[in-house]
């Protein structure tokens, strides 16, 4: 879905799902219900199993000139990934004739193996799953975007780059002002809510970070330990924590680094960000 089109859906359908089931899938939902629809569901009028879109005649005319070749990916093992690896199987492999190797693991073996494979030259893998903190590294190794992008013969039918919000643009996929990746699986928190838990308990939707603390707090004494009030990732040693780490951060006025460089990581409002994060934890589904 474009940008536009899941704001424009997500306001008539008010968010307002499970957080549980709403992360389950990356598939379209429907707005009177949080159970994911099939595949068969999800597609649109423009899809390439729709014969005679533009989609599918790129596909099949433009694609057929690499059939027979072998493109190899390499991933988080993650349910968006799982759900495009579905339509590549069902769309794209049968309308190309270009077979398609997508490895999908966890993330730190995702990153294990991508420095292995370079640093030995190997050239495993054509398309790489990169996180910004890995841009810069990686800069000199891909192959630049606006190659891509601007070779209009190869630009998928309704493709518009203009549709990634420039910040993550600048800030996710580019390294100083040189783009570097197309943007993927970005790593943005969302309210998700229960609202007939709110209702039941009498809270209305948080709308501030101490409303947001107070709310995971008549939850989780209210609830737990069926039911808690919020829900962390802080697997140590691996990237959600940081991911985690940055919303509050950010939520706080606070920045990793000053504007000449310098670093902002332990100033006053870093440190009121990470109290806050810890804050959190008596509100969370203990370890398993």
């Amino acid at each position: 879905m474009k940008r536009r089109d899941i704001l424009r859906w997500g306001t008539s359908a008010a968010l307002g799902w499970s957080a549980t089931s709403a992360l389950t899938a990356c598939r379209r939902f429907s707005p009177s219900s949080s159970i994911p629809l099939s595949i068969e569901e999800t597609r649109g009028l423009e899809s390439p199993s729709v014969i005679g879109t533009d989609a599918y005649h790129f596909l099949k005319d433009v694609g057929q000139g690499f059939s027979g070749t072998t493109v190899r990916l390499i991933t988080e093992d993650s349910p968006g990934a799982n759900v495009a690896w579905e339509f590549v199987q069902e769309e794209f492999i049968p309308l190309t004739g270009i077979d398609v190797q997508w490895d999908r693991f966890p993330l730190d073996r995702v990153f294990g193996r991508i420095e292995q494979d370079i640093a030995r030259e190997a050239g495993t893998y054509d398309i790489m799953y990169w996180d910004q903190a890995r841009i810069g590294r990686f800069l000199e190794v891909g192959v630049n975007p606006k190659e891509l992008l601007e070779n209009s013969d190869l630009q998928y039918p309704n493709y518009n780059f203009e549709d990634f919000l420039s910040p993550l643009v600048a800030n996710i996929a580019s390294y100083q002002g040189q783009l570097a990746a197309i943007p993927y699986d970005i790593p943005i928190l969302i309210l998700f809510y229960r609202p007939d838990i709110l209702e039941e308990l009498g809270l209305s939707i948080p709308m501030t970070m101490e409303d947001y603390l107070e709310t995971m707090q008549v939850i989780t004494e209210a609830k737990a330990p069926q039911i808690y009030g919020t829900v962390e990732q802080w697997k140590v040693g691996h990237y959600s924590l940081h991911a985690n780490m940055t919303a509050w951060l950010w939520a706080h006025g606070g920045s990793i680094y000053h504007a000449d460089g310098t670093p902002a990581i332990n100033d006053d409002r870093a440190i009121a960000a990470m109290e806050y994060l810890l804050a959190q934890r008596q509100y969370a589904p203990p370890k398993p």
